[in-house]
């Protein structure tokens, strides 16, 4: 303002000077100039005078006159500088600024967040930013964080309105989500076992993956896959159960064998192909108990049932007298007395009936020529029973004898060499008969039945 003043002062004091010089002096002295000279930190700003453009500063302005100039500096990305200037005549006016920079702002943000952020190769903090330090212009935004691939963004700021920059990481492996029917089973990618179903997996190495998912009683199941870093893979599987196996023993063997009431065949037996659950088992063999057990099968079991039987029979020692003797126990034929070497045969070698089952059992014996006999036997489990037994005779003439004067019928005894022919002709009543007296002999065709 005091520079105003003596400007003023100046003016009014030439005026009157003027006015006192003679007019030829005035002719010979010329005015003096008014220059500005404007300079400017950073260089290049544009300066205008009463909206006309000057040129690029640093600059010397010569003004028309000393009347109140309208000063405008301008420089794309600074504030403009806008201010009132008078010079007097014979003067120069230095001007020298200092630009404010338009500062520009800016929030950085990012997929996951707490990324790093790298501002034209420097290190500015993690998502998310708040970036108000800025001058506009052109930037280079780097953004990285762990397990994830890096990614390059342009940042521009053009004035003081506000820009977002959003930042989607990619992942630098792959992922994969793998499911099974039923849940429960193991995952094993490239021999490491990550989990069991249903599980997501995000971190897998990109490549060729080999997965494998196991379950018990159930098929294993195999893929190859290739994976790519920043890709998912769904997996979703239905498993297949494997049928098991039952072997049943039993000693001894050739025991009947039923599974669930059904009729399976003799022990040893294998049962393939049987779904999961429970079967009872029953096992029968004649002369032993029977035995019943529930078996718990599983998928892909490979199951042994063993089955000792209790024998719950006797047996029964018999000698006969004569031998020969036939024996039926409870209507059934089971053997044959038979003679002693180098012996008669009135007395039979020991005959060994075993497996009988134990109890009352109504045994009978007969022989041709012999009274039928009857008896019962108790049998008693894991015992013998010693019998002797003796079959009366029957009298069963079988040979007539005819002499001149009798005719003799009875049972044949003996023919001598001579013809003498012996007759039992009663009961313990012997007839010999002289072969001269023989007319003739002949068998008796009368059977009896025993």
């Amino acid at each position: 303002m005091k520079k105003k003043y003596e400007s003023l002062f100046s003016c009014l004091v030439g005026l009157s000077i003027l006015i006192l010089l003679p007019a030829a002096l005035l002719a010979v002295e010329p005015m003096a100039l008014r220059e500005l000279h404007v300079a400017t930190d950073p260089s290049g700003a544009t300066v205008f005078i009463d909206g006309k453009s000057k040129g690029r500063t640093p600059i010397t302005i010569t003004l028309p006159d000393a009347r109140p100039h309208l000063l405008d500096i301008t420089k794309n990305g600074y504030s403009n500088i806008r201010q009132t200037v008078i010079i007097p005549d014979g003067q120069k006016l230095p001007i020298d600024i200092s630009l404010e920079a338009i500062l520009g702002l800016a929030l950085i943000k990012s997929t996951p967040e707490n990324a790093n952020v790298r501002i034209n190769n420097i290190d500015r903090g993690k998502t998310p930013l708040l970036i108000t330090d800025l001058p506009i212009g052109s930037y280079s935004v780097h953004i990285s964080a762990s397990g994830y691939l890096k990614k390059d963004l342009e940042l521009i700021l053009k004035d003081r309105i506000p820009v977002e920059v959003n930042a989607e990481l990619i992942s630098d492996a792959a992922g994969i989500t793998v499911e099974s029917s039923p849940a429960g089973a193991s995952v094993i990618i490239n021999g490491a076992v990550h989990g069991t179903t249903p599980c997501e997996l995000p971190r897998i190495p990109d490549g060729e993956c080999d997965i494998v998912v196991k379950l018990d009683g159930y098929a294993e199941y195999h893929q190859q896959i290739k994976l790519v870093a920043g890709e998912s893979e769904e997996i979703n599987i239905t498993l297949n159960p494997l049928p098991a196996l039952l072997k049943i023993v039993t000693s001894p063997l050739s025991a009947k064998v039923y599974i669930n009431d059904k009729y399976k065949g003799e022990s040893p037996i294998t049962l393939e192909e049987l779904v999961p659950g429970t079967y009872q088992i029953r096992i029968e063999l004649k002369g032993y108990d029977l035995i019943e057990r529930s078996v718990e099968i599983k998928r892909g079991d490979k199951s042994v049932e063993e089955f000792n039987l209790i024998s719950n029979t006797g047996s029964l020692e018999i000698t006969s007298e004569p031998s020969n003797v036939k024996v039926f126990i409870d209507g059934k034929w089971l053997g044959l007395t038979t003679a002693k070497a180098d012996q008669t045969d009135k007395v039979s070698e020991i005959l060994t009936l075993g497996g009988i089952p134990a109890g009352s059992h109504e045994v009978k014996f007969s022989a041709k020529g012999y009274y039928t006999k009857e008896l019962t036997v108790d049998i008693e489990r894991d015992q013998t029973v010693i019998s002797h037994i003796s079959l009366k005779r029957r009298f069963i003439p079988n040979c007539e004898v005819r002499t001149a004067t009798e005719v003799y019928q009875g049972v044949l005894v003996l023919v001598d060499p001579e013809g003498n022919i012996k007759l039992e002709v009663n009961p313990g009543v012997m007839k010999v008969i002289d072969a001269a007296e023989v007319v003739s002999r002949k068998p008796l065709l009368i059977e009896v039945a025993n």
